[in-house]
């Protein structure tokens, strides 16, 4: 099991550094986009980064990740906005299963946005 799913699965956050940037995140799904991109949906809870970027589902390129590790800090998987059949990936690895799935994108400033978060 990748790093990442066993964060997914046993719901804890992830940490690394992104684009020079320090990175916590609470990670949703990890799979491949159309383009072949490996990504992981995820919503930043600390770090740094833009002060509009926090507390919404962003894809993060994995191979734009560096010094990945999973915290001891769990996470609840509340995000209403969530859609474990995300749109975004043409084959998902893992993901929070969701009993209130949603039809679409994961956040509607990825639907504006529709490519990840390169800040």
């Amino acid at each position: 099991m990748s790093l990442i799913c066993r964060a997914i699965r046993t719901r804890r956050l992830l940490e690394f550094d992104y684009y020079g940037k320090h990175r916590w995140v609470a990670p949703y799904c990890h799979g491949v986009t159309r383009r072949g991109n490996e990504v992981v949906r995820a919503i930043q809870l600390r770090g740094e980064g833009p002060p509009d970027g926090f507390g919404f589902g962003k894809l993060w390129r994995v191979s734009e990740m560096s010094a990945i590790r999973i915290t001891d800090e769990h996470f609840e998987a509340d995000d209403p906005n969530y859609n474990p059949g995300d749109r975004a990936m043409v084959r998902i690895h893992c993901c929070i299963a969701s009993p209130t799935a949603r039809v679409g994108r994961s956040s509607p400033r990825e639907a504006k946005r529709g490519s990840p978060d390169r800040r």
